[in-house]
């Protein structure tokens, strides 16, 4: 039975029979970058051999090891006359209860590169559904900060995959320590991100609106409707708030009592500058959904 070790990097030879890869080839760059941000996930499978250890399983893991000279390495050492063959030794691995989720797609990763196998085989050879192990490969793709939390804090599956929209790493990364720090459901961190995609939705719009404007002339700027009083104002001046449910069915059932008057004399500076509803009566003129003034063409 294959047991742990680490092995010295400049002990560790390549495999006899390896296919000849480039150590500079982005996928190898780019796995040791992963290796720098969360360390060796897969340990590399080796055979004891005279002055050193040489690779079985993992001579993609070796060279990115050597790009960032990390050392020392983690290997699963094989036994002498072990005869096992690669697909057991794999599924048994993967079966292991102590995996992490990024421990468990980096294993189905090194099956692929090892065998080409797609994900229906990869699935039928360990015993899982396509859709567990498109699932885990899937989180290779995931930025490196996510996948570290993913293995060293935790996080689950579908909230990293959420967090993943936010393009913005220092917004990532505080949100992903609230995550972790606080408990905050998945649920509620789908809120944050379309909020967050919502605003830089809007900023686009606002600066095409800009670039429209100075060369075919005004643009009409869209506005939403203030959920309290009803009046409109600009999108980029309204304001959103996280409520529990509790507060949300009090604000509701407020909502729903106040009279006709006290919403028409909520909003003072809406009223006194024309666009809230009771201003919008006093100016005698009918108002789109836009807030603007809509021609009588009886």
């Amino acid at each position: 039975m294959a047991k742990y070790i680490e092995v010295p990097l400049e002990q560790l030879r390549e495999p006899s029979s390896a296919a000849r890869l480039d150590p500079e080839d982005e996928s190898i760059t780019e796995l040791a970058e992963s290796i720098a941000q969360i360390g060796l996930i897969n340990p590399i499978t080796v055979k004891a051999v005279e002055g050193g250890f040489e690779v079985v399983a993992g001579h993609r893991r070796l060279l990115a090891c050597r790009l960032i000279n990390f050392s020392p390495v983690p290997c699963m050492l094989q036994e002498e006359g072990e005869d096992v063959t690669y697909e057991v030794m794999s599924a048994e691995n993967i079966s292991r209860k102590d995996l992490t989720p990024m421990e468990e797609a980096a294993i189905l990763r090194e099956m692929q590169e090892q065998r080409n196998y797609g994900v229906k085989t990869l699935a039928k050879v360990i015993g899982k559904s396509p859709a567990w192990v498109k699932q885990r490969l899937d989180l290779l793709r995931l930025p490196s900060d996510l996948q570290a939390h993913i293995h060293k804090n935790g996080m689950a599956i579908e909230t990293a995959r959420v967090l993943a929209k936010v393009d913005d790493p220092d917004v990532r990364e505080k949100w992903a320590r609230d995550v972790i720090k606080n408990g905050v459901s998945t649920r509620a961190v789908i809120l944050w991100v379309n909020g967050y995609l919502n605003s830089k939705a809007m900023e686009e719009f606002e600066g095409d609106a800009r670039e429209l404007a100075t060369e075919d002339g005004p643009v009409l700027v869209p506005k939403g409707t203030c959920w309290v009083c009803g009046g409109r104002e600009e999108y980029q001046n309204m304001k959103s708030i996280m409520l529990c449910p509790f507060c949300y069915r009090e604000l509701l059932r407020a909502k729903l009592e106040r009279s006709p008057d006290d919403r028409t004399t909520h909003c003072s500076r809406d009223n006194a500058s024309g666009t809230g509803p009771e201003g919008r009566q006093e100016a005698g003129k009918v108002r789109g959904e836009d807030g603007y003034p809509v021609q009588n063409t009886e």
